[in-house]
């Protein structure tokens, strides 16, 4: 499903509160300067303009990746990161679908960053970010694809169909930042002594 976004003048003061509001419900600390990298990620990513990323696959863009040189390299491995973070916590049905495991898109992320990291210390001044923030985004992934996905849950539950697919979802796992989204749309899930829910 494609994301609903209301219309919001500022796209990125709208994300901005999304992101606070999903790393204050996950109790989650990255650093702001990781914060402020997913806001202008989301802001670019609703552009059409820099959607088109989005379209080939990620194990592609690795391999074309490794085949650059100088800072077309370090872009690739940017542009891969980006594109990886983006689809893995605003679009993972996207995986599903085309029966790919979301484990291996966050792991080649990670990798992405990590090496544009490496090209970040080793490069010229045509870098832009330092590369604590190539290494940072790295090392918090899988934690900042969890932010993302529940910025998603924001944003695109809309219907009963959704906040019913959210409950099914806390169902199998129990879990208590699922429980804690249902919250967020007035649906308090209790398991009961028997194992039925109230």
């Amino acid at each position: 499903m494609a994301p609903i976004i209301e219309r919001h003048v500022d796209v990125r003061g709208y994300f901005h509160e999304r992101v606070e509001e999903a790393c204050e419900v996950l109790e989650a600390t990255p650093a702001q300067e990781l914060r402020h990298y997913l806001v202008e990620l989301l802001g670019r990513f609703m552009d059409a303009a820099s959607a088109h990323v989005l379209v080939r696959p990620l194990a592609l863009q690795m391999a074309s990746a490794e085949e650059q040189q100088g800072p077309e390299r370090f872009q690739s491995y940017r542009t891969l990161g980006d594109a990886a973070l983006f689809l893995c916590g605003f679009c993972p049905e996207r995986f599903e679908r085309a029966g790919l495991n979301l484990q291996y898109a966050i792991d080649l992320g990670g990798q992405a960053y990590a090496r544009t990291g490496d090209l970040a210390r080793r490069g010229p001044h045509w870098i832009g970010d330092g590369p604590q923030v190539y290494d940072q985004l790295a090392e918090a992934f899988e934690a900042l694809v969890r932010i993302l996905d529940d910025v998603r849950q924001q944003t695109v539950l809309r219907t009963r169909a959704d906040i019913l697919s959210l409950y099914e979802r806390w169902w199998e796992s129990r879990s208590p930042r699922l429980a804690r989204q249902l919250a967020r749309h007035g649906v308090t899930p209790q398991v009961l002594g028997g194992g039925r829910l109230n």
